[in-house]
């Protein structure tokens, strides 16, 4: 079974290709440069333990956040939605990586998106998550 680890730096991979113009960071960053891309687990719902222990295979729930600075609110939202516009390039190449071998291997789907803005330290951001479903 494919852990945790190996997942997240699946899906690195694939979004560093994807956006090669963005800092892709595998945790929550105490500081950001945006454009960036974090990837994290889901809280409270990173694994689905009765599908991993029925079946062999574990459902892995991550969230992708894609971040742009926010010179207004109308230019950061035309930006963060071409990113969880369906077929995007990121949707794309989230949905093309492969975890491990063999029979079945596994998938990574794109399953929710939304677009919103935090404050990070004293700036305020806009920024596009999508919930990624992986199954191992």
């Amino acid at each position: 079974m494919t852990d945790f680890a190996e997942v997240r730096d699946t899906l690195h991979g694939g979004v560093s290709k994807a956006l090669p113009d963005h800092t892709v960071y595998l945790y929550v960053p105490r500081s950001i440069v945006p454009p960036c891309v974090i990837i994290e687990p889901s809280p409270h719902n990173t694994i689905n333990y009765e599908l991993a222990m029925s079946s062999g295979f574990a459902e892995w729930n991550l969230t992708t956040k894609v971040i742009v600075g926010q010179v207004n609110d109308e230019w950061a939202q035309k930006v963060v939605a071409e990113h969880i516009t369906p077929q995007s390039p990121l949707i794309t190449a989230i949905e093309a990586v492969e975890f491990g071998a063999g029979a079945g291997g596994g998938w990574a789907r794109v399953y929710r998106a939304g677009i919103s803005q935090m404050m990070f330290g004293k700036a305020l951001y806009t920024y596009a998550e999508l919930s990624v479903r992986v199954k191992t």
